[in-house]
This record gives C-alpha cells, structure tokens and sequence, in this order.
C-alpha cells in the first residue's frame, strides 16, 4: 500500500515537471518566433509610422535607423520604438519583462528599456501604455541618461521632454549623466527642436552654460555642429553679443 502510494506520487511528480518543461520551452519558442517575424515587418512598420516620428526632414527612412532595429536582441524594445502596441501587449501577456533593457550596446540604442525607446521616438501613447503596464520611469541606461535625457537629445519637441521631465522630475533639469552632460548640453544636439527645447529649459531655470567632461558647453558643441539656430538661441539666452 505505502509502495503503490510513493510510486503514484513519483509518476505525478515526474508528469508535472514535464508539463513544466512543455510550458517553458512553448513560451521560449514563441518569443523566438516573435522576434525573427519582427525582423521581417520593421522596414514596412517605420514606413507606417514614419510620418509620426518628429523628425526635421522629409524623406525615406534612414537605412541605418532600419538596420539598428532591425538588429535589436529584444522584441519589446523593438516593439516600443515601432510604437506597436498590439505587440508590445502580446509580448507583455507572454511574460516578457516590462523593464527588460536592449542587450546590445550599439551607439544609438545603450541598453535602453522599452520606455526609453518610446521617448527616444517622442511617443507619448506609447510610453503611457508601457507606463501603464509598469514600466519604471526612474531607471537610466549605462551612460546614466534618464528619460529626460533621451528626450533633450532625441529629435522629439519640447512636449515630449517635458512629459520626461515630469516622469523623472524636476530634479532632471540640472541632472548630469556620467559623462557631465546635462539636458541643454544634449538638447544642442537637436538641430531641429533645439532651440525650443533649449528656451524651455532656460525659462525652468538650467545653467545653459555647463560644460561636459570633455570641456565642451552647449554653445562650443553647437559651434562644433554647426547648428546656427541654437548658436543664435544661446547667445541671446545667455547675452553674448557677438
């Protein structure tokens, strides 16, 4: 009796670590399967969206934006920089981690979270869906750039950085990353929305005048570029007189 009663309990332990084998590598299939059909829709996805992206100039697609996600290791990053949200809840209802970071530093994309990707693209209903589902606004990627600092460098408006701001806090407006660069300096680099964004800041109180690591301020880096916009915005916020 005892002898049937261990041998029964060893057969059910024995099928339910099989069933729990079938239902991990079923999800593991699935997410691969995923991720190499996503690879196969990202050039007609930016085609749809592109109209969306707050980029300055007209056009086709940058081939190497379409590479970069093309090459990105997680689907949900990649879901939240083509602003798919029917993929991103697929994804998210398969058990995919809200705040998994993208693997692959690539200069463009350093481990960022699908929340950073959605700001990066200066998608707002994309990044309230991530935040909505629990996506943690506080993190920052390995350079130590918050969400504000994503939206200060992006080609997104001024909206888009102020829905960072107030994500990451005001606090943000005079945060360095890890190399000193602060918001003004990262919004030079905008040669679109970059004098807005730089006038928005300066109006909330930013030192447009702090210099990086390397030595370079907003306006030496906006010399370095040859953005005239923002050199011409500085020097008036600033009152250089040239």
């Amino acid at each position: 009796m005892c002898w049937n009663r261990g041998k029964l309990c060893a057969v059910i332990s024995v099928m339910i670590v099989l069933v729990l084998l079938v239902v991990a590598y079923s999800r593991k299939s699935q997410n691969m399967s995923t991720h190499a059909a996503s690879a196969d829709y990202v050039g007609e996805r930016l085609e749809e969206i592109w109209d969306t992206v707050q980029y300055c100039e007209d056009g086709d697609v940058p081939m190497n934006l379409e590479a970069s996600i093309r090459a990105f290791e997680n689907p949900l990053v990649q879901a939240a920089i083509l602003q798919d949200h029917r993929r991103i809840e697929s994804l998210l209802n398969g058990g995919m981690d809200i705040n998994s970071v993208e693997p692959q530093d690539t200069v463009l994309f350093r481990s960022w979270t699908p929340l950073m990707a959605a700001i990066y693209v200066g998608s707002i209903p994309t990044a309230r869906l991530l935040l909505d589902a629990g996506a943690d606004p506080g993190m920052t990627d390995r350079y130590g750039n918050t969400l504000a600092h994503i939206a200060a460098g992006a080609l997104v408006s001024s909206d888009v950085l102020s829905f960072a701001i107030e994500l990451v806090g005001t606090e943000a407006i005079h945060m360095e990353n890890r190399v000193g660069e602060t918001l003004a300096f990262r919004a030079t680099a905008d040669d679109c929305h970059g004098p807005a964004k730089l006038r928005f800041l300066a109006e909330r109180g930013a030192d447009l005048g702090v210099p990086c690591s390397d030595g370079y301020t907003p306006l030496s880096l906006a010399k370095e570029y040859g953005h005239e916009e923002n050199i011409a915005t500085l020097k008036e916020l600033l009152g250089i007189n040239e």
